[in-house]
């Protein structure tokens, strides 16, 4: 709490009672026993809206009934997590590379040319993310140059 400043990490409240989230449980490890990028200082009512998404997750994971299914969406929960840490992934299965790429919005191709060992760098993946970015809004501008009439991709006519 001290870390956060005694404020909610989600909604800044400073004057609402504070929970220290964990934003996963491992079996076998104690509360006090995760790292500190692990935990996040939130307000009871942010606090009880995480809990919530958490256990629904939980039951949505938990329909899944297939392994190959299974590996797409950790693929997926890996690239979106890339976005924010520099952590090696491991693309163990063409399942997980195809959630990685779609939870990244990336071409499997371009990923898979980036992989050593079949694993690829948080840093890595922003880079390629990030210039396909700037290539998409290049080519919506290149559709709809300024000035023009036409409307952009999202189908908002200028204004």
């Amino acid at each position: 709490m001290e870390r956060a400043g005694f404020t909610c990490e989600h909604c800044l409240s400073g004057k609402a009672t504070l929970h220290v989230h964990h934003k996963y449980y491992e079996t076998d490890r104690a509360p006090w026993d995760y790292p500190i990028d692990s935990l996040e200082c939130l307000c009871e009512e942010c606090h009880g809206r995480a809990q919530d998404v958490q256990v629904r997750l939980k039951r949505a994971v938990g329909r899944i009934q297939l392994r190959e299914q299974m590996e797409e969406l950790l693929g997926f929960a890996l690239g979106l997590a890339a976005t924010f840490s520099d952590d090696v992934i491991d693309a163990f299965s063409p399942n997980v590379l195809r959630g990685l790429c779609q939870g990244l919005g990336l071409p499997t191709a371009e990923v898979k040319a980036l992989l050593k060992d079949g694993q690829i760098d948080g840093t890595s993946l922003r880079k390629l993310s990030e210039r396909k970015w700037i290539e998409l809004e290049h080519e919506r501008e290149l559709r709809n140059p300024p000035g023009s009439d036409t409307q952009d991709a999202g189908g908002t006519p200028p204004t």
